[in-house]
């Protein structure tokens, strides 16, 4: 019970002090003057309107999205060594105006490449040509002893073009000086 009634004591004193503390506190506090506030007068133009064309100016933040989109690829492949100005973002084109210039080594070389490649099969044709003539010279007299398809095959000719209707008759096999 002494120890009940000790604490209640304790509280109550430090109750009593802090309401001290307070006034102390309240007591130190600087009086502030109340001051008259100037009016700061704003200088104004008054002009009459007039009609006519005004330039706007609007800051703002956003995004702004095309009207038209458009996709351009070329034709062929290669290192791009120069982009015009106007391709950048925002940039104006106009009809005709070149875009881009392709480096023509690339496709220089492609096109060398293929036009060897057109003269090793006029070669190729030419030497099918002549093994023609050789193979009609070596079968000369013989080639009505043969077969027609193997006449064809000797001789480097093109198979005949079927008829509608007509069947070929099958390969066989034929001796020279039978018929």
């Amino acid at each position: 019970m002494k120890r009940a009634l000790a604490q209640g004591v304790l509280i109550v004193i430090v109750i009593v002090v802090a309401f001290v503390m307070m006034g102390v506190i309240r007591g130190m506090k600087p009086e502030v003057k109340a001051v008259a506030s100037e009016r700061r007068s704003v200088p104004v133009v008054v002009q009459r309107a007039q009609p006519g064309a005004h330039p706007v100016t609007v800051r703002g933040l956003g995004e702004v999205k095309p009207v038209h989109q458009l996709r351009v690829t070329s034709e062929v492949n290669g290192r791009v060594v120069e982009r015009s100005d106007g391709l950048a973002p925002g940039g104006l084109l106009r009809r005709g105006d070149p875009l881009i210039r392709i480096d023509a080594r690339d496709v220089s070389a492609q096109v060398a490449s293929q036009r060897a490649a057109l003269e090793q099969a006029a070669v190729a044709l030419a030497d099918e040509r002549g093994r023609k003539s050789v193979a009609e010279y070596e079968w000369q007299g013989r080639s009505d002893a043969l077969a027609d398809h193997a006449r064809e095959f000797a001789l480097r000719e093109r198979p005949r073009a079927q008829r509608p209707g007509q069947r070929r008759s099958r390969p066989r096999a034929v001796r020279p000086g039978q018929a």
